[in-house]
């Protein structure tokens, strides 16, 4: 099971890698591209052509896996840093003595 489970994965790697590559593509064919030809075809603008394929490419980016590049808080503990506690958590060592109160 566990071997379907990493074909699986591959694929879906190898399609978004794929897809990756077309919004490249796509981001860098737009810019590229003189000013007049989008006027001359009368549909958008130079504008919207790079904006929508450069919103594709950061959502594709995400998509792989992005994320991290941020940084993946989610394991936070795993790397023996404490876990960060929800905004209405009172429990442990850092409650208030007015959250006590209360």
């Amino acid at each position: 099971m566990q071997i379907l489970s990493n074909v699986r994965g591959l694929i879906v790697l190898v399609l978004g890698l794929l897809a990756l590559g077309a919004e490249v593509f796509a981001l860098a064919h737009a810019v590229r591209q003189r000013q007049d030809a989008f006027a001359a075809t009368g549909k958008q603008t130079k504008t919207f052509w790079v904006a929508a394929p450069a919103i594709a490419t950061l959502m594709g980016v995400a998509a792989l896996g992005g994320y991290r590049l941020l940084g993946d808080h989610r394991h936070r503990h795993r790397r023996g840093l404490p876990r960060r506690r929800a905004a209405g958590d009172r429990r442990g060592p850092r409650s208030t003595a007015l959250s006590r109160a209360q």
